[in-house]
Formats: structure tokens, C-alpha cells, sequence
């Protein structure tokens, strides 16, 4: 674990699954205080975007709940690790960032459909 206050640890870095525009995107693993994911995310700049869908469900990923409520964490991907501030994007970035995330996984738009609640971006953001 890592040595945010809730202990955002991501990776390792398993695949590069390539570039379009200014975002890569890969996969990682993400483990909080109490309750832990896989996770797809993407580089936006600096920034780290991973998305707290949890399949679809009607309530919010634990470490989603982890990171509201305590957005100072820190990041591992590959041997690199960091800390990072926690946000949820706000509108006009999910606009921006979420047509990204369904064009490397086309699941989350099938996620979204099932739930009636928002599905969060998460934007983790240097230190």
C-alpha cells in the first residue's frame, strides 16, 4: 500500500494499450483502505483518469466513497509511485474525458445504462 490517508495504491502497469490524441490509456489494479478494484485508467497530461463504475451497480465503489471522503492518496504505477489529490470531474471534463474512456472500453456506456446513478470520473491529480 501506499501512503495516502486512504491508500490509493495503482499497479502495476500491465499493458500499454496505445495512444490517441493527447491520452494513453492502460490498465492497472487499485487497492484502498478497506476495499479494493481493478481499474482501467487514462493519462490526461499529468493527470491520472480511472472511472468508479463498479459494473454498473446502484451504489458507489467503496474506495469511490474512500477517495470523497479523503481525496489525498497516493499512486503506484509500475515502480513509480506519487502522490496524488483525488477529485470527481466536473461536468464539462466527464463531457471531455468520457467519450475517451468508452472508446477503450465500451463497457462503461453499457454500465451507465444500467444504473441510474452518475458514474463518477476520477481525475487524480499531482500532488
Amino acid at each position: 500500500a501506499g501512503e495516502g490517508a486512504h491508500g490509493l495504491v495503482i499497479g502495476p502497469n500491465l499493458d500499454d494499450f496505445g495512444t490517441t490524441d493527447d491520452f494513453a490509456y492502460d490498465d492497472i489494479a487499485v487497492t484502498t483502505s478497506g476495499a479494493g478494484a481493478h481499474a482501467l485508467y487514462l493519462r490526461d497530461g499529468a493527470n491520472v483518469v480511472c472511472v468508479a463504475s463498479s459494473g454498473g451497480v446502484k451504489d458507489h465503489p467503496l474506495w469511490y466513497r474512500n477517495l470523497v471522503a479523503d481525496p489525498n492518496v497516493t499512486i503506484q504505477i509500475g515502480d513509480q509511485v506519487e502522490r496524488r489529490r483525488a477529485r470527481t470531474a466536473n461536468d464539462d471534463e466527464k463531457r471531455t474525458l468520457w467519450p475517451h474512456l468508452v472508446d477503450f472500453y465500451p463497457q462503461f456506456a453499457s454500465y451507465q445504462s444500467w444504473t441510474d446513478r452518475d458514474i463518477p470520473v476520477v481525475i487524480l491529480e499531482p500532488g
